[in-house]
């Protein structure tokens, strides 16, 4: 793939779209043993917080990719990276953390892809000048 191709409102898509991913795993199981799982919402203190902060990010980068106006003058695409980057120091800190007996699960691996993603690509659109 030429990633050359790609405008800034593609990768702010894509870091959009990384955000989504981390909703979505945030209600697939992240750690479990045997028949028992723990998902995101459960596993970190007050999950519903990083829920609205992912759902705010993409929100944010979606509104920044679409030239939408935010009420207040910011620019969606640090407000995005600010919120990505809170969720992806919580997801390594998280996935880094001993598991106690219990297996990584595939929502974990999900939530760190897409947080991942989500930073990477809003950064790499915000060193593109408008």
């Amino acid at each position: 793939m030429n990633t050359g191709n790609l405008t800034r409102e593609h990768k702010l898509m894509i870091a959009a779209g990384g955000c989504a991913l981390f909703v979505i795993s945030m209600f697939i199981d992240w750690y479990g043993a045997g028949g028992f799982g723990v998902n995101g919402m459960d596993l970190l203190p007050s999950g519903w917080i990083f829920l609205i902060l992912g759902i705010a990010a993409a929100l944010a980068f979606a509104a920044e990719a679409f030239n939408f106006e935010l009420p207040p003058p910011l620019n969606g695409a640090l407000v995005g990276i600010y919120l990505s980057s809170v969720l992806a120091i919580i997801t390594i800190a998280v996935f880094l953390e001993g598991t106690g007996g219990a297996d990584r699960k595939i929502g974990l691996f999900l939530a760190l892809i897409g947080v991942i993603a989500a930073v990477g690509a809003s950064v790499w659109a915000a060193r593109e000048r408008r």
